[in-house]
């Protein structure tokens, strides 16, 4: 076989020869897959980074419901803890961090402050329930670490006008060791300290506040500039300014909810005095606005800046004049208040139904407020002393129109007492200082003014009864009391009878006289005379110059005891019979115990002082004993309730004429009825009254003890057809063991009858049947006693007080007072009035 030699470059040549043709290409750009790389790339990156994204936010937002979650659950609790007013509860919830402001934050709860701001005009809105309400949740807002967080809470407030307002309060937690606990808010939710500086005023807030000072800042500088440049004796010197620091701490809030509750205020009054001093220099320091309760609304702004502008106002007024907290306070809010209701920064409080309500009751002496002109904060004064304050600054301005109250303000810091402040403040009667009765001119010029007040102010009420007073009076202090009458028509008192001098004097039947007893022992006449038309008539009477007071009125004559300590028994009973002295022969006859007529007249039961009761006839002569008890009434001609004298005190009711004797009420059925009763509850002593026209009502007084030495009277009415008792009212002092009850003659009255602890002056409750109001009366006299009488018709109530005569109407409508000039009335009664 032969070999054939090639060579390298043969064979390339004949590669090449044999090498297959191909169709050529347009050679690739390779840029442009380089971006396709790129793209496909992007895209995969974007897939996954929000895929990552979507699961970081969905455990994002799983952590975040879950925080929020457990920060809520934490609020829950909080907020059942205010609801409760639970303490203890509440203070677990504080951080231990901040043991001052916790200290505060509680303290404010259990007195009702932590929401509440009264100070600020500001009502919670309680709702139809009472309860306070809880905010409502419209923000959280945590802080980066997660760590801390800021409720804000939308709370409802009543404005004094009665209009809505919601304000944004904010509530601060802190995740701690032992989970989310209550914690100042942190700084950096304040800010920085910013600054307004207008001509008369300086003020420092937080930068979170910005939005709402930079409103109510500039209004406040024009409501001092109105104060130096409009208000009555005032004037401001160039360089004055009010400095003001609204501070986010929550003591000075604090400080102005304990002073606002420091004695029962009187509704109406302002807040508007100075108490909270500011650290370095400024002189006023109050709660910033966000503790007050952020505005959301216009109507919100108009609330806060209504809020702050007594406090700014009143604090720059008490600067200009000199005043310091809290020397006078009473007084000076009294005149300070007046000041900012002729700024139209407050409404004057006073009313008609305030001038109605200090003439209601016993009449204060206002020259003898000492003590209250002293008071350096509201403990022990009362809203009626309040009342009567601003009252007395009333008068002052209207009597004398060229004193301002700046000028009165000036007085106080010039006199420590009050008399003295008081007669510079009014003008003076000269004629009454000469004489000595300067004190006495002020109480009747005060009287009067409040009486026109009210007269003003007043519907027109019902017209007075055709008929006279018949008073029994002293014309000087020490001297005896003489008869006089006054007509009501011609305003005129006439002296009737000096022929005392006279001790008590109560009304006859049908007003047709009076019944007078002497005050000295007389060798010859009677103690006890009858007083009618002009004309004296003796009664005869073997009682002796002994007290003389009434048990009850009937048309055919009166019902009276006597009381001797000297006597035993010293308590005996006597009837004045009005046929008997219409014949001329007018005998005051002696009883042999206390007679309780049934409603004809026909029959009596009379109680003896051994416990034995006897049925008797329409004279109250003893004929059958039937039962032991005490206490009795007649529910109708047949059946009479009495109590029976057991351990345990049962209410009995006998029916006639068989004497047939059942139980009525257990008396453990009257502790059942009291709210707050206990084992140790006791019933000492029992009163029972019969009601005119619902023979089915059974009125009972108990004087209940709670085994710790107090007591206290309360009335209840018993439903015989319905087996049901209801409490009706409660009083403090102990019934007067003879008249304990009664009821006016159409029965819409109950007349309530109590006696000081050591039977020195009387109490009368007068409760209304239909409604529920009660009047009380009350006097530091045994001589006046009763103490008041009804007109015929029963529509006018008369009762004598110092100085003056009330005229009360039962009918509605305003009370009339009649001043006089004696030194003293002890009665007051209605009579018919005299013939022509």
């Amino acid at each position: 076989m032969g070999l054939e030699w090639r060579t390298l470059e043969d064979e390339e040549g004949r590669a090449r020869e044999e090498a297959p043709e191909v169709e050529t290409r347009a050679p690739q750009r390779p840029g442009r897959k380089r971006w396709l790389s790129v793209l496909i790339a992007l895209l995969l990156v974007a897939v996954v980074i929000l895929t990552v994204r979507y699961v970081l936010l969905q455990r994002l937002d799983a952590f975040a419901a879950t925080v929020e979650a457990d920060l809520l659950s934490m609020h829950d609790i909080v907020e059942q803890a205010e609801r409760d007013l639970d303490g203890a509860l509440f203070g677990s919830m504080i951080s231990p961090d901040y043991p001052n402001w916790g200290r505060t934050q509680k303290e404010m709860l259990l007195s009702g402050a932590r929401w509440d701001r009264p100070y600020f005009d500001l009502t919670l809105d309680r709702g139809s329930d009472e309860k306070p309400p809880t905010g409502t949740v419209e923000d959280i807002v945590f802080t980066s670490d997660w760590r801390m967080a800021t409720v804000t809470l939308a709370f409802p407030y009543v404005r004094p006008d009665g209009s809505p307002v919601t304000l944004h309060q904010i509530v601060t937690y802190r995740d701690e060791a032992t989970g989310w606990a209550l914690v100042p808010a942190y700084p950096s939710f304040w800010g920085e300290k910013q600054t307004f500086t207008g001509r008369y005023l300086t003020v420092q807030y937080p930068e979170r506040d910005a939005p709402t000072v930079e409103q109510l800042a500039p209004e406040w500088d024009k409501m001092l500039a109105a104060v130096c440049q409009e208000l009555d004796g005032i004037r401001c010197r160039r360089t004055w300014k009010l400095e003001v620091e609204l501070s986010s701490e929550s003591s000075p809030l604090a400080r102005m909810a304990d002073l606002s509750s420091r004695g029962p205020l009187w509704k109406g009054m302002s807040h508007a005095s100075p108490t909270n001093r500011g650290a370095g220099g400024s002189e006023l320091k109050l709660p910033t606005p966000s503790l007050i309760g952020s505005p959301v609304d216009e109507a919100g702004y108009q609330a806060v800046r209504a809020g702050y502008a007594p406090l700014i106002v009143g604090a720059g007024i008490a600067n200009i004049v000199g005043w310091r907290c809290c020397e006078k306070i009473v007084f000076f809010r009294a005149l300070l208040d007046k000041q900012l209701s002729r700024l139209g920064l407050k409404q004057w409080p006073l009313t008609a139904s305030d001038y109605e309500d200090i003439l209601q009751g016993s009449i204060h002496d206002v020259t003898s407020l000492h003590w209250v002109y002293l008071q350096r904060s509201y403990n022990n004064v009362t809203p009626q002393l309040q009342k009567i304050v601003y009252s007395i600054v009333d008068l002052i301005l209207a009597s004398n129109p060229e004193r301002s109250p700046a000028s009165l303000q000036r007085l106080l810091l010039r006199y420590d007492t009050y008399r003295p402040w008081l007669f510079n403040a009014l003008p003076i009667d000269r004629d009454q200082a000469r004489q000595g009765n300067y004190g006495r001119w002020i109480q009747k010029e005060w009287i009067h003014y409040a009486d026109q007040q009210l007269e003003a102010a007043a519907a027109p009420g019902a017209a007075l009864p055709e008929q006279d007073l018949q008073l029994l009076c002293t014309a000087e202090r020490f001297n005896g009391a003489h008869l006089y009458r006054y007509d009501l028509q011609r305003d005129e008192f006439i002296e009737e009878n000096s022929d005392g001098p006279f001790r008590r004097m109560y009304s006859l039947p049908d007003d047709a006289g009076v019944l007078l007893q002497r005050l000295d022992d007389r060798a010859s006449g009677s103690h006890i005379q009858i007083w009618r038309q002009g004309r004296t008539q003796d009664v005869a009477s073997g009682t002796g110059n002994v007290a003389l007071y009434p048990v009850e009125t009937f048309a055919d004559g009166m019902l009276l005891f006597t009381y001797d300590a000297r006597r035993r028994p010293p308590i005996r009973f006597n009837f004045l019979d009005r046929t008997e002295c219409g014949g001329g022969a007018c005998v005051l006859r002696s009883l042999a115990g206390l007679p309780a007529w049934s409603p004809d007249r026909e029959r009596t039961v009379v109680s003896h002082g051994d416990g034995v009761l006897w049925l008797g006839n329409e004279m109250g002569e003893p004929q059958m004993a039937v039962a032991r008890g005490q206490s009795v009434t007649w529910l109708d001609n047949s059946r009479f309730a009495f109590i029976q004298p057991d351990d345990d005190m049962q209410v009995a009711v006998m029916t006639l004429p068989n004497r047939e004797l059942r139980t009525l009420l257990e008396t453990e059925r009257l502790t059942d009825a009291l709210q707050n009763a206990t084992d140790a509850t006791r019933i000492t002593r029992i009163a029972l009254a019969a009601h005119p026209t619902m023979p089915d009502r059974l009125f009972v007084g108990a004087r209940v003890g709670n085994g710790a030495g107090k007591e206290a009277t309360h009335v209840f009415v018993y439903n015989l057809a319905a087996d049901e008792i209801t409490e009706l009212l409660q009083v403090d002092h102990p019934l007067e063991p003879y008249r304990s009850m009664r009821f006016s003659a159409d029965g819409r009255w109950l007349f309530v009858h109590g006696v000081g602890q050591r039977a020195t002056g009387w109490h009368l409750y007068l409760y209304n049947i239909r409604t529920g109001d009660v009047l009380t009366y009350s006097s530091e006299t045994a001589l006046a006693f009763p103490g008041y009488d009804l007109s015929a018709d029963g529509a006018w109530l008369v009762r004598v007080d110092e100085g003056y005569i009330h005229l009360v109407p039962l009918n509605g409508g305003r009370q009339r007072l009649v001043a006089h000039d004696f030194a003293h009335c002890y009665a007051a009664v209605w009579v018919n009035r005299s013939l022509p």
